[in-house]
This record gives C-alpha cells, structure tokens and sequence, in this order.
C-alpha cells in the first residue's frame, strides 16, 4: 500500500492514515460491544436480585402469615400483623407479594375459626360425664373465643390491605381470589346450617360469614371497577 519515491512518503502516510483509521474503528466496535456485554450482564445481575428480593419476601410473609394464624397471645398475633405491614411497606412489587401471601392464607383462617366453633368441639359429646361435660364446654368457649380472634386479626390486615386500593382488588381477582372467597362463604353457610339443625350455641355465629361477605363485595368492585389502565397495571 504505501508507495516508494517523492510520492511515497505521501503514500506512506496515506497508508499509514488509512491503517490508524481501520484500528481506530475496530477499537470503536471492540468498546461498544464491551460496553453492551457489560451492560447486559448488569441488567441480568439487577433481575436475579430482584428476583432472590421477592423470594425472600414471599417466605418471610408466608412465616409472619403463619404466626397470625397461629393460635397463641394475642399480642403474637398483633406483631405478626405489623411485620406483615412493614414488609407490603417496602415498595410496590413486595407490597403485591405479601398481599397474595395474605390472601392464600384465606382457607387457613375460615378453617381456624370453624375448628373452634362449639359445633366442631362438641361433636360426639353425648355419652360423657357431667364432668366432661363441663370441661368440653369450658373449653368450647376458650377455643371459639380464639378462633374468632384469630379470624378477626386476620380480616382486619386484609381489609386493610384492600382499603382504598382498587388495584389491589383487581390484582386478587386475577389471582383466583374471588372464586376462592366464594368458595369459602359457601362452606360457612353450610356450616352454619348445621349448626342450627343440631341446636349448638354459637355466640359468634356469623361472624365469619359477615366478614367473607364483606370481601366478596370488595373484590366483586374491584373486578367491575376502574379503568383499562389499572386493570392492566394489576
């Protein structure tokens, strides 16, 4: 390429333009694709975290969910519902995470308070002793009164949770969470029923019903409420 003589050294630095022109682009080309490799590599890093940060909250609302459930103090269960807040508290994503933790967790509640019922702990009592009578009653009453409270400290986190926040309502829906409220409403009734056809006193008889109804009525307004854009946010 470069050319000898009087005009050689014009071609030389011809040549030698051209050369340092074609290293400069590869360099260009080389930087660009580093830069692009190194950037993808960051917004995979940044996505594995975000997904190890959802991971970890969705275990520890699942193990806060379980001490709300759990039939302990009730000041176990008032802790367990302020982590359950300070953990939706820590953004968007992790909010919507522990609000389908709190929402799985319905069936587990309904089952806490129908366990305690009088109707579920005073079945096959008929041939005991006075005695026995006495105790399985006493502790009727205990085990009703904890399983009302362990349904109240629940419905009262989920509600407020729903309050206000359409979004939220329709996010659940899309979740199933209305078919599993109904599906829930129905067996309570039906227990209800039966507690009635057998004469068992139930001082909180209906509690529940009230309190499954009540979110059947949120989220069937937030499946027909709001517009296109927050449906589709949700």
């Amino acid at each position: 390429f470069v050319i000898g003589g009087s005009g050689g050294g014009g071609g030389g630095v011809r040549g030698r333009s051209g050369s340092v022109g074609f290293t400069t682009s590869a360099t260009s080309t080389a930087s660009a694709a580093f830069a692009s490799s190194a950037s993808t590599s960051a917004s995979a890093a940044s996505a594995t975290d975000e997904v190890d940060d959802l991971s970890a909250v969705h275990g520890a609302a699942s193990w806060v969910i379980e001490l709300l459930l759990a039939p302990g103090s009730a000041e176990v269960r008032s802790e367990a519902s302020s982590l359950v807040r300070h953990l939706a508290a820590d953004g968007e994503q992790q909010r919507y995470a522990v609000l389908a933790r709190l929402a799985a967790a319905l069936p587990a509640a309904c089952a806490a308070a129908a366990a305690a019922s009088p109707l579920s702990t005073t079945a096959g009592s008929s041939a005991v002793s006075p005695a026995a009578a006495v105790a399985a009653s006493v502790a009727a009453v205990t085990a009703t009164a904890g399983g009302a409270a362990i349904a109240d400290d629940y419905f009262d986190l989920l509600s407020a949770m729903l309050c206000d926040d359409s979004v939220a309502r329709r996010f659940l829906v899309c979740r199933g969470a209305l078919g599993v409220c109904v599906a829930e409403l129905t067996k309570e009734a039906a227990r209800l029923s039966e507690a009635d056809r057998s004469g068992a006193a139930d001082p909180d008889a209906g509690a529940v019903l009230g309190r499954l109804a009540d979110l059947l009525t949120r989220l069937v307004e937030g499946r027909s409420g709001g517009d296109g854009g927050e449906e589709e946010e949700a």
